[in-house]
């Protein structure tokens, strides 16, 4: 095992990689905060990382227990008769990494009730205004005919919703938070402040990761190359490796996808060249943005028109954690690049048959007429046409919230 925990727990610590090949063959842990992974970048004069052999033949320090239990308990198998596969789901298909951030004895994901924890509540929250930043010491889907999933309610106990956050000042019962209420609160939904173990400013960066050949045997049993995972941090970033500017060229089963419950997640300036999908994944997940991606599609479906359609927003999750998202996952200055199956004037269906309600859409537009499928029906801005203002939500929120 490797861990970056030589350093003193004090002050911020950045660990410089040199340029050349570094062969990793454990999983190198992130356990502190204020702490950065760097390289010397993604080119022929960069940082590169080799993993030669999958994480399902690498110790993982016991980390993934639970969740090895919760899907034998669950029975959880990927059964393709006609492949004669009959075998359980990997741990590995949604979780770990090789490097991996992830707060000392915490707990990475809520799989069976017998491991969770008491919440250590700090103070009761009585009422709050959605987007707003004061709440007195929710409403996810809002008022939708979607049909609700079962996880929704099975574990009553748990948090159906989470937002990390800080408190900036106490004025007597009136609390103030550092970002705004991404859900009402009011006496008929219950909520309050807990303590949350985790680490903050964690970074890498400047990397560039490499993995062999490796055949593939369908979805839920990889053996387990995944580069980066973070669990239990905030404030966290990945810059020049994965996410800022990613550029997905293989066939991939999720392309760019929002896991269980995630909120406030960014795919910005992404291209997604082969076989792209925007799969929001079910599972509670709210106010996530797809922010000036690019994909690169080929329709492969015929509507009872006779247009031609791609699916896009093909959805994942199971079914007990449907609708497909919560309120206000939006989709901005999306540029659809058709590479084939239509004439230059023909327009083409953009397919999204199973997300969520109260959805944003603004600014989609392709090199051919786009009509949009969408269940349930979203808010749509600028079909057809791009955003020339602020090509970048993300950026645009971001500049306005650094000015003083």
């Amino acid at each position: 095992m490797m861990g970056l925990m030589t350093a003193p727990r004090s002050g911020p610590v950045r660990v410089q990689l040199g340029k050349g090949r570094y062969i990793l063959t454990e999983i190198l842990w992130l356990e502190r905060s204020d702490i950065v992974l760097a390289g010397m970048g993604m080119g022929e004069e960069g940082t590169q990382l080799f993993m030669p052999r999958p994480l399902n033949q690498i110790e993982d320090d016991g980390v993934l227990t639970e969740i090895c239990e919760y899907l034998k308990e669950e029975d959880k198998y990927e059964r393709q008769p006609d492949r004669n596969l009959d075998v359980l789901f990997s741990e590995h298909s949604w979780s770990a990494g090789f490097i991996w951030a992830r707060y000392p004895g915490g707990r990475h994901a809520t799989y069976l009730p017998r491991y969770d924890r008491e919440i250590e509540t700090i103070a009761h929250i009585s009422s709050g205004t959605q987007f707003e930043r004061e709440v007195t010491v929710a409403e996810i889907y809002g008022d939708t005919d979607e049909k609700i999933g079962s996880r929704h309610w099975q574990f009553p106990d748990r948090p159906l919703a989470r937002q990390a956050t800080r408190i900036e000042s106490i004025n007597g019962n009136t609390v103030t938070i550092a970002d705004p209420l991404l859900l009402n609160i009011a006496s008929t939904v219950p909520a309050s402040f807990a303590k949350w173990d985790h680490l903050s400013n964690v970074g890498v960066e400047d990397l560039y990761l490499v993995f062999p050949e490796n055949p593939y045997f369908g979805h839920h049993v990889e053996s387990g190359f995944n580069g980066i995972y973070f669990t239990g941090v905030h404030d966290g970033n990945v810059h020049n490796v994965l996410v800022d500017g990613l550029t997905v060229r293989n066939p991939t089963e999720h392309s760019l996808s929002f896991n269980t419950q995630a909120t406030k997640s960014v795919y910005t300036n992404s291209t997604v060249w082969t076989t792209p999908t925007l799969d929001q994944h079910a599972g509670a997940n709210h106010q996530n943005l797809y922010d000036n991606v690019t994909v690169h599609v080929t329709p492969d479906q015929t509507a009872e028109d006779g247009v031609p359609r791609y699916d896009l927003y093909k959805a994942g999750g199971a079914g007990y954690w449907q609708p497909g998202h919560g309120r206000y996952n939006t989709t901005w200055n999306l540029k659809v690049n058709f590479t084939g199956g239509a004439s230059a004037a023909q327009e083409v269906e953009i397919l999204a048959g199973s997300e969520g309600p109260d959805a944003r859409i603004v600014g989609m537009h392709g090199n051919r007429p786009i009509g949009l499928n969408h269940k349930p029906a979203p808010y749509v801005e600028l079909l057809n046409s791009p955003v020339t203002l602020a090509p970048s939500l993300y950026a645009y929120q971001l500049s306005q919230r650094a000015q003083p």
